[in-house]
């Protein structure tokens, strides 16, 4: 037995015994959806294929959640998710694959590298990876040793690796440089926020990473199809009935017999939702050591390619580590002139604040300094703002100091035999991800009709979905 049957088998035997199991119904069940991004309209798309009556409650004036594809400038550029990764073994990949999208895989070897104005050359490439990976491969062996781990940060462990090695100033930099733009930015959270043993949490996918041409929101139009979705639907309370679940939102209040529920982690840490009864301790501690990371985008346009055009992703070793530190162009996917600064973290969140022509001025200075003066000025600018999306309060989540693998199975866990789960941040195997939070709705909705068992992972799941949803596309 998995600990996922274990925890959802333990949620069912602590039900009261007025709240009948599912087997004593016959017909198919009505299912309440909360949430109308990627993780909760697989599980819509799931249940009414399998003959349900399907209700999508949306906080939102539109669908897609973290994913958001801008088209005011007349191309898609996406503020939110960007990636396919791991094509070869991704769900959502092969969803794209059966419809015939085009994509653009990103070959990370072709990164332009920045330090001064000047460009790294492959030996200060090869010699700053070398120095970066001894450090990491020095925490794992003496780490290993250090008692009393248990809450340390993964900036606390690679402090103490750092004391007994002596690095030069510029070497420490590079070393903070590669550190933000290889983990920090892929969790949207700061080392000292990260715990030591856990940070790593998940598999890592089979094949490169790819971008969709047409705008990462043609998954959601897809998926969407045909499902009753209510947009600007605000839910504050959640309570499991003597007949079923109770749901309670800005229109009034919705019943079904079972809902599922995919709000992100940061809602949930906000405390916006009232259950009845209370979550478990299990979940409440997850809830509570699981991170909200946060991941910014600021998409600038030029009236022409003003960088290496051989380039896939360009970086720059910052002064002050953690800002302006990864580019991603977008002229081979689009064919147009758009740049977009990504930042993470501390620094991400303290841009918020900012305007948008202030952030447009900060930028083009960065970018001055990285590629000359002769750089042209940007003709405009779009900003994502996810921690102060009230809907989001973040972009992903992280496995936080003191938090533990199982904390992703406690989310995800039943509650109160009708209430399920399902988001990015209750995928033990691909947190953060958007084919995580794909395979955790199909996960949710298993639970509730039952057609595959529980154990199944992702890559599983593929055949069944895709020859599902093709049908309907």
């Amino acid at each position: 037995m998995t600990r996922r049957q274990f925890l959802a088998l333990a949620s069912v035997m602590s039900a009261p015994s007025l709240w009948l199991p599912r087997a004593a119904k016959a017909e198919k069940p009505s299912v309440i959806v909360i949430g109308a991004g990627v993780s909760g309209l697989a599980a819509a798309k799931t249940l009414v294929d399998s003959g349900c009556k399907v209700t999508v409650l949306e906080a939102r004036d539109r669908m897609g959640g973290r994913i958001l594809t801008d088209r005011s400038w007349g191309t898609p550029i996406d503020l939110g998710a960007s990636w396919l990764h791991g094509i070869d073994s991704n769900p959502v990949a092969e969803i794209i694959k059966k419809l015939k999208l085009p994509t653009v895989t990103t070959e990370y070897e072709e990164a332009a590298i920045y330090e001064d104005g000047r460009r790294w050359a492959d030996g200060d490439q090869e010699r700053a990876t070398t120095l970066f990976e001894s450090i990491f491969e020095s925490l794992d062996e003496k780490g290993s040793k250090w008692e009393n781990r248990e809450g340390l940060t993964l900036r606390q462990g690679l402090d103490r690796i750092l004391k007994e090695t002596t690095l030069t100033p510029t070497e420490l930099r590079q070393f903070n440089f590669l550190l933000t733009d290889s983990i920090e930015l892929g969790q949207g959270a700061l080392s000292d926020w990260l715990s030591l043993d856990e940070w790593d949490q998940g598999e890592e996918g089979e094949g490169g990473d790819a971008m969709i041409k047409m705008g990462y929101d043609v998954v959601i139009t897809y998926l969407s199809k045909g499902l009753d979705v209510k947009l600007k639907e605000v839910v504050t309370r959640v309570e499991r009935t003597a007949e079923g679940v109770k749901v309670k939102s800005t229109s009034g209040e919705f019943t079904a017999d079972h809902v599922v529920l995919t709000l992100p982690l940061g809602v949930l840490k906000a405390g916006k939702v009232e259950f009845e009864p209370k979550l478990d301790g299990k979940k409440r501690h997850a809830i509570e050591k699981l991170g909200m990371g946060v991941l910014n985008k600021v998409a600038i346009e030029f009236d022409k390619v003003c960088w290496p055009e051989s380039a896939h992703l360009i970086g720059q070793v910052p002064e002050k580590a953690g800002e302006w530190c990864q580019f991603i162009p977008l002229h081979k996917l689009q064919k147009k002139p758009i740049l977009i600064a990504i930042n993470s973290a501390a620094f991400a969140e303290s841009l918020e604040k900012l305007s948008d022509a202030d952030i447009l001025g900060k930028v083009a200075g960065e970018l001055k300094v990285m590629l000359g003066e002769s750089v042209p000025e940007p003709k405009r600018v779009l900003v994502s703002r996810w921690k102060s999306d009230p809907f989001s309060l973040g972009s992903g989540s992280y496995m936080g100091a003191g938090s533990a693998g199982e904390d992703h199975d406690n989310l995800a866990a039943v509650h109160a035999d009708r209430v399920h789960f399902a988001g990015e941040a209750t995928s033990d195997d691909a947190p953060a991800t958007v084919h995580g939070a794909y395979s955790s709705g199909l996960r949710a909705a298993e639970e509730i009709v039952g057609e595959v068992s529980w154990g199944e992972r992702a890559g599983q799941h593929v055949a069944r979905s895709v020859e599902r949803y093709g049908q309907s596309a």
